[in-house]
């Protein structure tokens, strides 16, 4: 039984000490999925407070931009974004 309780705490220090930005982006949604614990949604398991759960969905966010435009409605603002 101390084999297991070896290997368990060698998986649970490998998973804490995971380099997010080395992971590919199949390995980060691989790792993501061992962190939300069986929550139905991605908000439920973000509430949970998760750190390691919740920089994991960071990192996949921010790997990935919108592709979404963003709209500028005030000229003022557009006026001074668009100095050379």
């Amino acid at each position: 039984m101390g084999n297991l309780e070896k290997r368990v705490s060698q998986i649970e220090d490998a998973r804490a000490n995971s380099d997010l930005k080395k992971m590919s982006d199949e390995e980060l949604s691989a790792y993501t999925a061992t962190l939300d614990w069986g929550a139905p949604t991605v908000i439920e398991a973000l509430s949970s407070g998760n750190p390691r759960f919740v920089a994991a969905i960071l990192e996949g966010v921010l790997r990935h931009g919108s592709s979404l435009p963003i709209v500028v409605d005030d000229p003022e603002r557009k006026a001074k974004n668009a100095t050379p």
